[in-house]
């Protein structure tokens, strides 16, 4: 595996590595558990055969060209599994990155509760305000 590859398996998120066709020239292992499928049995499929629908995956292919990254949200194909897929390209192909939905659902409700957290501090320092300022006076 080259140095390349073990760094971007170490990332906590499914990945592929595509070539300038969009075919898949490797993947880590969360990938791999995501999509049901082995490395070596993704190894030469083309995205489009991964994801679907396959008219969006040439839509993003397409803008991707122009822009140099782009994302949408889309299927796994064989377990219907909504993921927000991000596509790169490098100088050896493209990257893409994908986000199963029950990851981002995790991420949000984090980020509320986060947020939450936030609110409920403000209203006890802004109360603890409050009850110090009478007792000042006295």
């Amino acid at each position: 595996m080259s140095p390349d590859m073990i760094a971007l398996s170490s990332l906590p998120l499914p990945l592929l590595t595509l070539d300038e066709d969009a075919c898949v020239l490797a993947c880590n292992v969360l990938a791999e558990e995501a999509i049901g499928c082995s490395c070596r049995r993704l190894n030469g499929r083309h995205v489009g055969e991964i994801f679907t629908p396959a008219g969006e995956v040439d839509r993003l292919l397409a803008r991707l060209s122009g822009d140099g990254v782009c994302s949408h949200d889309l299927r796994l194909r064989d377990s219907n599994l909504p993921v927000s897929l991000h596509l790169g390209q490098d100088a050896r192909g493209m990257t893409a990155v994908f986000v199963p939905e029950a990851h981002r659902i995790e991420i949000e409700q984090h980020s509320r509760r986060q947020e939450m957290a936030e609110a409920v501090a403000r209203i006890a320092l802004e109360m603890a305000h409050e009850v110090k300022n009478p007792l000042a006076a006295l």
